[in-house]
């Protein structure tokens, strides 16, 4: 007797695993089928998939043969990246007008950007400004979508030179937000790329959409993407200035696991040496508009 229990017990739990598992497999089918023609499909739909399978797997839950019971879906999760505490104040109250249930966090250089999401995976999006501390133009970018790519990054910044942004969705870029944006595109803004669609502002469009890729974007984005986390970590150390030992110190790794990154590292950027390295991630840097204002000025 207690063997055909134990037996159907097992069928019953195979069953609502398969399911659930075919359930998940559909989602992450109809995300890729959704996203495909999309011009930054890839990093959005990774975004989505995740949300699926957190809500698929947190929508319904086998309490062991005593049936289902459901459970509230999990709310978006929005990390602000900003140095302006203003700023991040403006973009706080426009995603909780954008969604009523949306989460966020705040982060006030990329240090404490990366230090969240590596605590938080459940981090759907960052808007992030571009001139941050500790941000150089699009390394930020570069360095959250090396290490994080199922979170999905939208730059926020004064400057609003349509190469730029060109530039920033060549790299990854789910949205870009101006800075001068009024409270209604913000809203806006957070709504479209929370639901996994780029958004650009309307009136930048049209030059964006001419603005032509810079020579060897497409392919310093693709040689950066296919460094692990771990490698992009130590290639920014690099670009740093530090040594073999001071990053070996700084990851809590011995030195010559740094040695064979640098090898890994040298031959998928193409690069002979640590100089030739930095400035490939150096040529992400994008001078900061206010900063040349505030120079200006000052002379």
């Amino acid at each position: 007797m207690f063997a055909i229990e134990g037996a159907i017990e097992g069928m019953i739990e195979g069953a609502i695993e398969g399911a659930i598992e075919g359930a998940i497999e559909g989602a992450i089918a109809a995300a890729i089928l959704r996203f495909a023609p999309v011009a930054n499909g890839p990093s959005l739909a990774r975004v989505w998939i995740r949300r699926c399978e957190r809500h698929i797997a947190g929508s319904i839950v086998s309490d062991r043969l005593c049936g289902y019971r459901a459970l509230r879906t999990p709310m978006p999760q929005l990390l602000i990246a900003d140095d302006h505490p203003l700023f991040r104040a403006a973009l706080r109250g426009a995603a909780s007008e954008a969604m009523e249930d949306v989460h966020t966090c705040e982060a006030a250089s990329l240090e404490e950007v990366l230090t969240i999401l590596e605590k938080r995976p459940e981090i759907d999006l960052v808007l992030l400004d571009l001139h941050m501390p500790g941000n150089h133009g699009l390394a930020g970018l570069a360095a959250i979508r090396a290490q994080f790519p199922a979170v999905a990054v939208a730059l926020v910044s004064a400057n609003e030179d349509p190469q730029i942004i060109r530039r920033a969705l060549d790299h990854g870029a789910a949205g870009y937000i101006p800075k001068s944006a009024g409270l209604e595109e913000l809203r806006e803004a957070i709504r479209t790329v929370l639901a996994c669609e780029e958004w650009l502002p309307p009136a930048l469009r049209p030059a964006v959409a001419r603005a032509r890729s810079a020579p060897g974007d497409a392919d310093l984005a693709a040689r950066l993407a296919s460094l692990t986390p771990q490698q992009f970590r130590v290639l920014a150390l690099v670009a740093e200035g530090l040594l073999n030992k001071q990053i070996a110190d700084r990851l809590d790794v011995q030195e010559r696991t740094i040695k064979a990154h640098l090898s890994a590292i040298f031959e998928k950027l193409g690069a002979r040496n640590r100089t030739q390295a930095s400035v490939i991630l150096r040529e992400l840097e994008i001078s900061d508009p206010a900063r040349q204002t505030d120079a200006n000025h000052a002379r």
